[in-house]
């Protein structure tokens, strides 16, 4: 981690302090339920901070969306492994999917699920299958249109 006072070469003030509010997001979620699933994890971290470019997320969903190969929750509830979490395009998936979460449900459904990962029928009133329908949906209308 640098200063965004003093940024690395190859990095701008806001890159700095973007990575900075990604990790202490992540502290953050640790602190209420450090058995968050990764995607959960890394996709409030990632919307929270916006430190990822939007068109990398934009042509990653695209993508995903035109070749079936959208991952489920579970693909990307890879734990430790970021190697895998990065081949899946976890990060791009999960900022959409907690984005989705947020718009259709709100912060505090969000809250919940941070507390209760695999609680989906008591906090949103549908399956975790059901949820990833509605991210589906949520995705095709917002980021196939782009």
């Amino acid at each position: 981690m640098a200063s965004p006072l003093n940024p690395p070469p190859g990095s701008e003030f806001h890159n700095v302090l973007n990575t900075a509010v990604h990790e202490l997001v992540h502290i953050m979620v640790n602190k209420i339920n450090k058995n968050t699933p990764r995607w959960l994890n890394e996709g409030i971290a990632c919307y929270e901070a916006k430190d990822n470019n939007e068109n990398w997320i934009v042509k990653t969903v695209k993508n995903g969306l035109a070749n079936d190969i959208v991952p489920t929750f579970k693909v990307l509830d890879t734990g430790d492994d970021f190697e895998t979490f990065f081949k899946y395009d976890g990060y791009q998936y999960s900022y959409t999917i907690v984005e989705s979460i947020i718009k259709l449900f709100g912060y505090d459904k969000l809250c919940n699920l941070i507390k209760a990962p695999n609680s989906f029928v008591d906090i949103f009133g549908i399956t975790e299958d059901e949820l990833h329908n509605k991210w589906i949906d949520y995705i095709k209308m917002n980021y196939s249109l782009n």
